[in-house]
């Protein structure tokens, strides 16, 4: 059996990868392009862009802090 291939354009390609990058959910992106989480991943890999870790920007956030907090630069 064949896989399917994904049929989007550039510029929605273009759309999913910045919209992620400015702090957008892969399930905002999911629903809003009509398409599965696992196919928007593939996109944002295919296109070398860093997977945020579950929890998403509270994570990436906290982690931001912890590092700082670590190297001394907060209270």
């Amino acid at each position: 059996m064949r896989k399917k291939q994904l049929l989007i354009g550039s510029d929605e390609v273009a759309e999913i990868i910045g919209k992620y990058i400015a702090g957008a959910s892969m399930a905002e992106l999911t629903v809003e392009h009509h398409m599965a989480k696992r196919s928007v991943a593939k996109i944002l890999r295919q296109n070398n862009v860093m997977i945020r870790p579950r929890g998403g920007r509270r994570s990436c956030a906290l982690d931001v802090r912890l590092a700082m907090n670590r190297d001394g630069q907060i209270m």
